[in-house]
Formats: C-alpha cells, sequence, structure tokens
C-alpha cells in the first residue's frame, strides 16, 4: 500500500485530512488508460491522473503503470529511498500529489487550475523526498536534491504549446521555491516547524498567490 502511505506523508506535511484512500482509485491497465486519454493525446504515460466533471460530481481515477507499482512493493522507498528507486518514488508521488490536490479542494469547494496543481506536485516532490531521507537517516544535501529534481526539463512529446507552457512554467516556479526553502534548513532540526508552517499556508493558497508568493523570493 505505498501510495495511501505517500498520501499519508504529504498529509501530516500538510496538516490536511480527506475520507479518500487513493489505491482506491488506482487502475494499472494501460489499453484502458490509453482510450480514457482519447484520440490525438501524447502516447501513453506511466501515471495519470483522469477527472470527469459531472454537474457537482468529479469522477477521478489514478493510473499508474504496473511495473511502477511492482518495482515499489519491491524496493520500498518508505523503508529506504535511494538512487535505484528515486524514479519511481518521483513518478507515483506526483501521481498522489495530483489526487489529493484534487480532493482537498473540490472538499473544500475551490477552484484551481492545472497550473496550480503541477507546481504543488513540484514542491511535494521536493519536500517529501527531502523529509524521507532525514527520517531514513540517510540525508541527500539539499544542493543534489535540487540538481536531480530541477535539472534541464525535458518534455515528452506530443505536448501541445499550452501544456509545454505550463510544465515549463510549473517548474521554473517550483525550482525557484525549493531553492528558498533550502535556506530554511541550514540549521536543520530547528528550521524545521518554521518550514511546516511555511508549506501549510503555500497549499492553502490559489494560483495568483502562490506565483505572487514565490515571485517574492
Amino acid at each position: 500500500m505505498v501510495l495511501n502511505r505517500l498520501q499519508q506523508a504529504l498529509q501530516h506535511t500538510y496538516d490536511i485530512d480527506i475520507p479518500h484512500r487513493v489505491e482506491d482509485f488506482l487502475f494499472h491497465d494501460r489499453e484502458l488508460a490509453a482510450h480514457m486519454a482519447g484520440q490525438g493525446a501524447v502516447a501513453p504515460v506511466p501515471e495519470q491522473l483522469f477527472m470527469v466533471q459531472d454537474g457537482r460530481d468529479i469522477n477521478v481515477s489514478l493510473y499508474i503503470e504496473r511495473q511502477v507499482s511492482q518495482r515499489l512493493r519491491h524496493d520500498d522507498p518508505l523503508e529506504h529511498l535511494h538512487g535505484g528507486n528515486l524514479h519511481d518514488f518521483l513518478l507515483a508521488l506526483e501521481g498522489v500529489s495530483h489526487f489529493l490536490y484534487l480532493a482537498w479542494n473540490a472538499g473544500h469547494e475551490k477552484v484551481f487550475t492545472l497550473l496550480e496543481m503541477e507546481l504543488q506536485a513540484e514542491v511535494d516532490k521536493f519536500v517529501t523526498a527531502l523529509f524521507l531521507c532525514r527520517d531514513q537517516g540517510e540525508p541527500h544535501s539539499v544542493e543534489a536534491l535540487l540538481r536531480q529534481l530541477f535539472g534541464p526539463l525535458r518534455l515528452r512529446k506530443g505536448l501541445n504549446a499550452h501544456q509545454r507552457q505550463r510544465y515549463a512554467t510549473a517548474h521554473r516556479y517550483g525550482a525557484r521555491y525549493c531553492e528558498a526553502l533550502a535556506t530554511r534548513l541550514e540549521h536543520r532540526v530547528p528550521a524545521v516547524p518554521a518550514l511546516h508552517t511555511e508549506l501549510r499556508r503555500f497549499y492553502r493558497m490559489g494560483q495568483a498567490q502562490k506565483l505572487a508568493h514565490i515571485a517574492g523570493y
């Protein structure tokens, strides 16, 4: 139940709770994912959140490639996060982040954008990986983690101009914000409570607030 535990980790970081568990919405059927993406969609990707609004209701499902889930079960990043499982960990966490952000905003009847969701996922990946490494007693240097997550952006083929701009903007703002967060960790443990306060405040902001907040650093 790695994905449910990732959800619990994010909920603890942001001091939130939702009555749904991500693995209840999970599927692994690649052909079904391609069908749901529809004609003209980009090639199947190993992780994708599907959302369909029906009046006031939102139907949600999360696709994660079966091989990714299998590798995570056999090499659990919540037990030991390392270079060999980091990619699968980040992929799964992105899906969980998207699911949780959707569920939390919907539960509070808040409107959000896809850019907002992608930006939050960038932040979630950095802070969750950082906290995990520290809890496991094998801390990565903050600088090394920033380089791994926010190196040159490689976008998959088939994205339209709007999608490319959205991912690039989320990546750029995510890098700037996480670099600012890193300065709060220079003194290690004393900085962690203040960091949690900052993260919880940021999570509850809308897109305009998030971008303006980051621009202020």
